[in-house]
C-alpha cells in the first residue's frame, strides 16, 4: 500500500513539474513576442520620423532652388535639420 502511495505522489509531482514547465515556457514565449512587437513599433516610429525630416529637408532645398528662400535661411535650416537627424538616429542605439 505504501509503495502505491509513494508511486502516486511521485507521478503527481512529475506531472505538476511538467505542467509548470509548459506554463513557464508559454509565458516566456508570449513575453518575447510582446517585446519584439514593441521593438518593431519603436523602430517604425523612428523610421517615420527620419522620413519626415528628410521630406522637410528636400522641401527646403527645393524652395532654395526656386528662389523662395535665401542661402542663409537654407543654411540655418540645415543646422536644425542635422540636429534633428542626429537626435533621431541616436534613438537606434537605445
Amino acid at each position: 500500500m505504501k509503495k502505491n502511495k509513494i508511486q502516486n505522489i511521485s507521478i503527481l509531482t512529475i506531472a505538476i513539474l511538467i505542467i509548470g514547465s509548459i506554463i513557464a515556457y508559454n509565458y516566456s514565449t508570449d513575453i518575447t513576442k510582446q517585446k519584439g512587437l514593441q521593438f518593431g513599433n519603436e523602430l517604425n516610429e523612428i523610421e517615420n520620423n527620419i522620413s519626415n525630416i528628410q521630406e522637410k529637408f528636400y522641401s527646403e532645398k527645393i524652395k532654395w532652388a526656386e528662389g523662395d528662400i535665401s542661402k542663409t535661411e537654407l543654411l540655418e535650416f540645415y543646422e536644425v535639420h542635422v540636429d534633428n537627424f542626429k537626435k533621431n538616429i541616436s534613438k537606434y542605439d537605445k
